[in-house]
């Protein structure tokens, strides 16, 4: 099964890049999409049948992925 991760990169204090190279060390085949606006999450969320979807930000982050999905 493929994952993909959607990153926030302006929640919380860490480099969003330290991150991404994390889930590369555990899931190399993932894609890693970054945010780049507000309420774009439900629709990166939207269509991924059959994908584990893991979302990495904060409660507004989660807020939009839950709502959205």
């Amino acid at each position: 099964m493929e994952e993909i991760f959607i990153i926030n990169p302006k929640a919380g204090g860490d480099d969003p890049e330290v991150i991404a190279s994390n889930v590369r060390k555990i899931y190399p085949d993932a894609e890693i999409v970054f945010t780049t606006a507000a309420g774009q999450i439900p629709e990166l969320v939207s269509g991924h049948g059959g994908r584990r979807v893991f979302v990495v930000g904060g409660d507004g982050t989660f807020y939009e992925a839950a709502n959205g999905a």
